[in-house]
């Protein structure tokens, strides 16, 4: 088998056997990997890596949404680049989006006990959402200037509807 293919099978088993154990996480995943790998949303704010990183530190624990954020993700990044783009000098490390995805979990599950019932969730997720994209601001002013502000407005709705209907 070809290792593009081997590679992507590989990438695409991991929702199927997430599916009998939890089958939101088996959606996000999937979600994830179809954005990662074949779809760009350029200037939409649309992006599936906080939600499952999110829901990694709410519904089981941090030590998961870390392998997810700064193990996998960078992964996916690095195959995706290598096999799909053809870049060969990409590789496998962490960068400054997937920290923050990791600080926005930290926050998450520090939240945790609190989060009870679909409204107090709703709130703790928007204030998460809006923890992640001030620190990108932070992170986009110090380095290249300032992030799309609608961007930023349509994600945290993107991600607070995905949540509202899942959790």
């Amino acid at each position: 088998m070809e290792p593009k293919k081997l590679a992507l099978l590989i990438f695409f088993l991991i929702p199927l056997i997430a599916f009998p154990f939890d089958q939101i996480l088996a959606l996000l995943l999937s979600l994830f990997l179809i954005e990662k790998l074949f779809f760009i949303f350029p200037s939409f704010g649309i992006e599936f890596t906080t939600l499952p990183t999110l829901y990694l530190a709410i519904r089981y624990n941090l030590f998961f949404s870390f392998l997810f954020n700064l193990i996998f993700v960078p992964l996916v990044g690095f195959v995706k680049s290598y096999y799909i783009e053809g870049n060969r000098e990409k590789l496998p490390f962490p960068e400054s989006g997937h920290v923050i995805d990791f600080l926005v979990a930290f926050l998450a599950f520090s939240i945790k006990p609190f989060l009870s019932d679909k409204i107090s969730m709703l709130a703790g997720i928007a204030g998460c959402l809006g923890f992640k994209h001030l620190l990108s601001f932070l992170k986009a002013r110090l380095t290249s200037g300032s992030p799309n502000l609608y961007e930023v407005a349509i994600n945290i709705i993107f991600n607070l509807v995905i949540f509202y209907f899942l959790v």
